[in-house]
This record gives C-alpha cells, structure tokens and sequence, in this order.
C-alpha cells in the first residue's frame, strides 16, 4: 500500500525516486512549479536558475566562507557564575523571548533574496541598500564593540595580529582582530556595523543581483504546510501525526535549499563484493541542469535570521547595557532564534513589542493576511526564569518554577538533575566529569567478528554484532576563552562584590 503510494504521487509524475523527507519534499515543490508554470513555463525558470547558478568553485568557496548557520553564543561577561535576579527589581526573572518559525517567516515575506546572475560590480555603498551584495572585505584593527563577538573564526579567510591590534577569540569567534578577510553578504555587512568598529575595511571583491521575493510556487507550498501546522495546533491537535508530518515539512523547507550537490560517484561491484568511490567523477554543470532552487538562497535565508536576532540584541544591549553597567544588566546568551536576557529594569519588553509591530507591518506587505499567520516571526515571551547559568555555546542551566533544565551540548538533558548537590554549583568553570552511572550518555561498539551469548537460556549467535553500554561525560573549558571569562568575572567581583 505504501509502495503504491509513494509510487502514484511521488515517483510517476516526477520521475524520480525520493530517497528522503526532504525529498519527498522537493518533489511536491517540484511538481508545484509544473502545476503553475507548465512543463514549457518550469523548462525556461530551469534555464534562468542554470544561468544564475554559481559555478563550481565559487560554489565551493561560497559554502567555505560565506554560508553561515544560525548565531549560537554566550556573552563572555555573564558567563560563569549564577545569575539570580532580586526580588526587589522591578522585573525579577531573566526573560526568554523565541522567535516564532525564524526560517519559514524569512523565506515567506521578506523581499531580500536575489533572483538574478551576481555579477562583479564596482563597490558603491549605496548598492548596499537596493540590491543583494556579495562581498569580500578586509577590515583592519576591527573589535568588538560590546561583549558580543559575532563572527565565527571558522568563516575568516584571514584572521591575524596586526602592530596595533593582537587576535582575541571568544569561544570560537572573533573578539577582535589586526586584519580580518571575510566573505559576507550585505545583511552580514550591516550587523558587522552594529556590532564591531575598525580603522580601514578594504572590498576587496564585490557583487551584486537584482532581489526579491522567493518565487510564488515556493512561498504556496510552504504557506500550504505552515498553515495546515498552524490550524492543528490551534484545534488541538499537535499530539497527532498529521501535525508532525506537516511540522516536519515546514522544518524541510530550509534543508531542501541548502542541500549540497556531492560529485563522488559510489559503486558496488558484485563479483569482488566491494565498494568503489570515484571522487569528483560527476560533472558539476551537468548535476545542477535538473536543479530549480539557487545555493545563494539558503545563504541569504540563514543571514535575514541572524539579522532577526542581532538587530533585537543590540537594540536590547544598547537600552539596558551588556554586562557591565550599574546593574550588570544585558542579553546573555543567543541560540538562532532566541533571546536569554537579565533586565531588572523590564526595558525589553517594550523594544520586543516595538520589533513585533515591525514584523506584522511587512507580514502584511507579504498579504499573509490568514490568522494561521498571526505572530509569524514575531517574539514570543517564552519563559522567565528566576536562575541562569551558561558555560558558553550549547552550554547553560535554567531554573523555572522551581524546575531547572539543562541544554549541555553531548549530554541528555535529565542527567544533571541527578548529580548530588545543587546542579547550579557542579556545572562549573574547572570542568564537570559525570559517571556512566549518572551522565545517561551512550556509546556503541560495532564487532565484526563471529559472537555468541546465552540469553534468557537460549543461544544467540550473530556473524556481526553492536553493544550498546554507558559511558562517562568530561566537559572542559578552553584555555583562551577560560581566560575571558575569568577575567570578567574578576571585573564583576571588583564592581558588585562576590
């Protein structure tokens, strides 16, 4: 029953087999163009995306050093010790506000993806504004100019000490720098100007396209889903396997455009009984003729949310300070589409209203006008917590009515709840080692080799087997960034005590 389902909707009118969700994904986008354009209509937007394609190596480069993931950080300056709020603030928790479906609001509204070849073109500042820009630039004696290091050391094409400026790296992103070469997108550009100043910045390399809107047969598949998610939650229903089907959909969306092309052809012969990898044997210009989604636009998509989230954090940051003012108030920790932030003052909550009355005004540019849409990319108060603590990137506790969750990169999140003490104080600076006994954390161990066991009084035998067993968890601190760290704890003690 399922072949022949998969086989009348999915593999007899596309063509193809899908190997994946985000497959099957692809193929009813796919078959929504043909829907709408025709088969003569989808051949010709084929050939405009073959023409505004990259080529092999820019492809390769762009992926290197211009595509970016959602911005995951910890402000240096809070962390590494409990932040408790008073209960005579006038806002007596740390807040966490969520932005509602990030990708899937940048991907339907917002008229910023390019839709034409880049084309190299002499840099003028003014281009910034109207079209979509690729640009390599070198800045110099560039730094931070709050606690917030924004830009990966990853992602640098140089990244070296200059007379005046030595490299400084906050958890692996650059705290500041003598000369730093970086690819970025004009969107990257503008929060480079909020949150980093330099001496001299060279454009080394600029490009530019027309921009837009994503093509309509994308925006309607997607809208499709996101609305059939919103009706289900709001009856209900989001327990059901309907509502994560369509969930899972809305999430594919992303992936499907930023799926990389992979040129190494795998082969098995069947008389030798081996496998055989031919790197690079594919033909780059040939694989993307059947493409109909650009690379540039999941790029583009990725900068638009980390604009979503920087723009909100510095505004915040500018209002209440980073850290290190009279009440040590500022955004502490930022994870793609979200805000962790201490205001005693509840300055917050009136710069996320105002950003949210922004983003219903260019929702409605975008006519997404059906309640299913309500909210769409706006902040939602998700949380307030009377304790926080964060270690750094994917590292933090948080404590909610008297409950406190972990999120610790490589950990579940249950095993801190069993260490003996307060899990506040074992989650510390100098490192944390768990026990197999309590860290909940596994691992497995393939056995090639012949196997035997008796199990409930019978013989089981296997050619090759899996153990699955517990194991200990260690988690330490880099040098360097225990180093920043350290430092600004010193600070706080020396301005607030301990």
């Amino acid at each position: 029953e399922w072949s022949a389902y998969i086989f009348q909707y999915y593999i007899e009118p596309d063509k193809r087999i899908p190997l994946t969700k985000t497959g099957i994904l692809r193929s009813e986008t796919r078959m929504q163009l043909v829907a709408e354009k025709g088969q003569d209509g989808a051949r010709a937007y084929r050939q405009l995306i073959y023409e505004a394609f990259p080529d092999e190596q820019t492809y390769t480069d762009w992926f290197r050093y211009l595509f970016r993931g959602g911005f995951v950080h910890a402000n240096c300056l809070m962390t590494g010790f409990t932040i408790r709020p008073k209960k005579s603030d006038k806002n007596p928790f740390i807040d966490g506000y969520d932005i509602t479906s990030s990708y899937p609001k940048e991907m339907l509204f917002e008229p910023e993806y390019p839709l034409t070849p880049f084309v190299e073109t002499p840099f003028d500042e003014k281009l910034l504004k109207t079209k979509c820009c690729i640009m390599r630039v070198r800045f110099h004696d560039i730094r931070r100019r709050w606690s917030h290091s924004i830009e990966s050391r990853s992602k640098a094409i140089i990244c070296e000490d200059s007379s005046y400026t030595k490299c400084i790296f906050d958890n692996g992103r650059i705290a500041q720098a003598g000369v730093l070469e970086v690819m970025i997108t004009n969107i990257d550009y503008d929060m480079y100007k909020l949150f980093y100043t330099w001496s001299d910045a060279e454009v080394l390399e600029f490009k530019t396209a027309e921009k837009g809107y994503l093509p309509i047969f994308i925006r309607r598949t997607l809208a499709k889903y996101y609305k059939l998610k919103a009706q289900l939650k709001r009856d209900g229903k989001n327990d059901t396997p309907e509502y994560a089907i369509a969930k899972q959909k809305v999430n594919s969306f992303f992936g499907m455009m930023v799926t990389r092309i992979e040129l190494d052809k795998i082969s098995y012969d069947n008389l030798l009984q081996e496998w055989h990898v031919a790197e690079k044997e594919l033909d780059f210009s040939e694989e993307i003729k059947s493409l109909f989604l650009l690379p540039q636009w999941g790029i583009f998509c990725t900068a638009l949310a980390r604009r979503s989230l920087l723009t909100v954090t510095a505004r915040i940051t500018e209002a209440i300070g980073y850290g290190a003012g009279e009440d040590g108030a500022g955004v502490i920790y930022n994870d793609t589409d979200s805000i962790k932030v201490y205001d005693p003052q509840g300055k917050a909550a009136k710069i996320i209203e105002e950003y949210n009355a922004e983003i219903e005004s260019r929702r409605a540019a975008a006519r997404l006008t059906s309640p299913e849409f309500d909210g769409l990319g706006c902040y939602d108060h998700e949380a307030q917590y009377t304790r926080f603590k964060t270690l750094g990137a994917k590292r933090y506790l948080t404590e909610e009515h008297g409950k406190i969750k972990a999120t610790i990169a490589g950990l579940p999140k249950q095993s801190i709840l069993k260490v003996a003490g307060d899990p506040f104080e074992e989650f510390d600076l100098d490192g944390m080692t768990l026990e197999a006994a309590v860290s909940l954390k596994k691992t497995i161990s393939y056995n090639d080799e012949h196997t035997q066991a008796i199990v409930d009084g019978e013989l089981m035998q296997e050619e090759s087997s899996a153990g699955i067993y517990d194991i200990s968890f260690t988690m330490n601190l880099d040098k360097a960034y225990y180093a920043i760290v350290t430092d600004g704890l010193a600070e706080r003690v020396r301005k607030y005590g301990d």
